[in-house]
């Protein structure tokens, strides 16, 4: 991967340079992926920044949800599809974790203090939105020294005290622009300690410790302009109730140098971005295990380059866009030195793409329609355990895997098509088509011993992988609506995906597998196979503006997926849903009361022991007050009414030494109150 890594930073270093000596004589311009985008194309998610985990906000977008395997621990789902099928970018860059089982997943690494915005594209993301827009892409854009203008000075501390974790989340930002130049720069604590429940049940495991720092500095010219960022990310113990493991650490770098210029008609748009991380997590320190033996801690790490060019002439748009990629885990016991898992080692996951996409309006009536190739190699060390000198089934699949042919390539292709017609002022519709393709994550193929490191699938069954897997092809439809009039306006939106070779566990054949895994698990582990199976649903988006101190904002969704080699639902989809917030302003208050019902979840997988869920109503409320111009401050109550209960898409305990069951779903958050302030100068 080493010199891979060096090409690559060498072709893109080099074209970069050769950008910044343009003629300085032309106007200056930001080419992004918003570029002539669809007035439909995105939602934007909102949530109050008390929140710890950024995939909460996703739960006010139509059509998207969080599963919540631990308090930072959010996957983003959309439209039932999750992990590696959801693209999560920051600053336009695909973020990849360390965690084989996402404990660091990708939203993880950003601070909610320090977002600007966070955008979901709804329906059928179009190819230039993502490497991989297989199953949606939320995109997540934070405060930038870009932003800040010359002679304007960004001077913000920002503080919020949660009651029921008993801890706080705070923020300070300093930044200046000047002609030339701009500088931004930041840090971001959060530190909770475990929550209770609406039955005042402490939730083991659930506590918070996040340190997030970095620097920002941005240089413009008349015709150009560059930035260089880096991030740092410092998690000490932290608890994933829902995962095997919690966080004892997450040491992560993120470097990215962009820049953007105008050649003549040509707009063009250039980054490379790099990202090391190293994590480490254990079964022992945080939750209850007397078992010195199965005292088990796990060391992983990532190593990535990711980058981009593209360019905008007219109505086209194109570029290049790629990663590699290098993944480690080993596993060991503290109390035993003899004892190792080699589990992942020097996995290679490089994706490489070309796209087009060509944009057009005449009269009442656009459309954008888009091309993507991708060239998706993969490849794996050698392997090796110290439990295979003892025991022959684990000795056989280490050999298997060893002496197999672990080098994969695949060449995979996006196509999306979208046509919206304007029939008046007030009506609109679309029709958008899609053909989208994703290769298999590092988990699915290259899990060689069954373990429970499965992209954070947290079912409590152990896996294995399968190097021969087929990339998944979905198959997409989407018709939307849009209408508005008098301060009223609703988008309600329809849509069907049949998935061919769709990823999914279903029993194994592999006899060593299966008595390793009935001798660790107590039953015989699933192979990621592939299968057929499609998704359908419909989700509506609402605003009514009352008069100029009521509005009214509602999202409701409802999405079910079947498999269809066997008589069983996909596992882990969201519950029909929907969420209503009543909006007040007057002067300098402003008050939102938010509520938010889920229907039970009956559709659930039998094959994956997934347990059905109740339904619930919650009530969340915050007001806001503007001091002065420079300082805002804010109450509120999450949970207004200490409701017990349990979202379906909430993993189930695993952590001992609770007050939760093992096996019980865990719980959210009963009632907590914060304060909070946000002040600028």
């Amino acid at each position: 991967m080493k010199s891979t890594l060096n090409t690559i930073t060498l072709c893109i270093l080099s074209l970069s340079s050769s950008l910044v000596f343009a003629k300085p004589d032309m106007e200056v311009i930001t080419v992004s992926s918003h570029i002539n985008q669809f007035t439909l194309s995105t939602e934007q998610a909102k949530a109050s920044v008390s929140l710890p985990d950024v995939s909460d906000w996703l739960l006010s977008v139509p059509g998207a949800n969080a599963n919540k395997n631990g308090q930072i621990s959010g996957i983003a789902q959309y439209r039932g599809y999750y992990g590696d099928q959801v693209a999560v970018a920051i600053d336009g860059v695909k973020q990849i974790g360390a965690g084989p089982n996402a404990m660091d997943a990708p939203l993880s690494y950003v601070s909610p203090l320090l977002i600007n915005s966070v955008d979901v594209y709804r329906g059928i993301a179009p190819v230039s939105s993502a490497l991989d827009s297989f199953g949606g892409v939320v995109k997540v854009h934070q405060k930038r020294a870009a932003d800040i203008d010359a002679g304007e000075r960004n001077l913000a501390l920002t503080g919020t005290y949660l009651s029921n974790y008993s801890g706080y989340n705070v923020s300070a930002v300093a930044g200046a622009g000047f002609d030339e130049f701009a500088l931004n720069s930041y840090v971001a604590l959060q530190n909770t300690d475990d929550y209770k429940d609406g039955d005042g049940r402490e939730v083991h495991s659930s506590q918070v410790e996040r340190l997030q720092y970095g620097v920002d500095v941005a240089y413009r010219q008349q015709a150009s302009s560059a930035g260089l960022i880096w991030q740092r990310t410092d998690t000490k113990p932290t608890g994933t109730i829902a995962l095997p493991m919690d966080i004892d650490y997450v040491e992560s770098d993120r470097i990215k140098l962009d820049y953007q210029t105008q050649l003549n008609e040509l707009a063009l748009d250039a980054y490379i971005a790099y990202h090391t991380a190293e994590h480490g997590m254990d079964n022992y320190s945080q939750r209850g295990n007397a078992n010195l033996q199965k005292h088990r801690y796990n060391t992983t790490d990532v190593e990535n380059l990711s980058y981009l060019v593209a360019g905008k002439l007219a109505q086209w748009q194109f570029g290049l866009e790629g990663y590699v990629s290098e993944h480690g885990s080993r596993i060991t016991n503290p109390n035993n030195a003899m004892f190792f898992v080699e589990n992942f080692n020097q996995v290679e996951d490089n994706r490489h793409s070309i796209f087009t996409e060509w944009q057009s309006e005449a009269n009442d009536f656009s459309q954008r329609v888009g091309a993507r190739v991708k060239y998706n190699q993969a490849d794996a060390g050698t392997v090796s355990s110290s439990m295979a000198m003892m025991n022959p089934h684990i000795k056989m699949l280490q050999q298997q895997f060893n002496n197999a042919d672990r080098s994969v390539n695949d060449t995979t292709v996006d196509i999306s098509y979208s046509g919206r017609a304007q029939h008046s002022e007030r009506y609109s519709t679309e029709i958008s088509f899609g053909l989208k393709q994703r290769a298999p994550s590092y988990q699915q193929r290259y899990l060689w011993l069954p373990m429970q490191a499965t992209g954070g699938l947290a079912d409590g069954k152990t896996y294995i992988g399968n190097i021969d897997l087929n990339a998944e092809t979905a198959y997409q439809l989407n018709l939307a609506w849009h209408y508005q009039a008098n301060g009223f306006s609703i988008s309600p939106q329809v849509f069907y995906h049949q998935i061919d070779d769709y990823i999914q566990g279903t029993p194994s054949n592999n006899m060593a597998a299966n008595m390793v895994g009935t001798m660790m698990g107590g039953e015989a582990p699933l192979q990621f196979n592939n299968i057929d199976a499609h998704l359908f649903g419909a989700d509506v988006n609402l605003v009514w503006r009352l008069n100029n101190q009521w509005q009214l904002t509602g999202v409701v969704s409802y999405v079910t997926g079947e498999r269809e080699d066997i008589d069983d639902d996909l596992y882990r989809i969201a519950p029909l849903n929907s969420r209503i917030t009543a909006h007040y302003q007057v002067g300098d208050w402003h008050s939102q009361l938010t509520l938010s019902g889920y229907a039970k979840q009956t559709k659930v997988s039998e094959l994956n022991n997934e347990k059905e869920s109740a339904g619930y109503g919650i009530l969340d409320w915050q007001l806001d007050y503007d001091v002065t111009a420079q300082l805002r401050v804010n109450f509120g109550v999450n949970n207004l009414l200490d409701k017990a209960y349990r979202p379906h898409l909430n993993g189930v305990n695993r952590a001992m030494g609770s007050e939760i069951m093992v096996g019980e779903g865990v719980p959210e958050v009963g009632r907590n109150v914060f304060v909070g302030f946000n002040m600028s100068l």
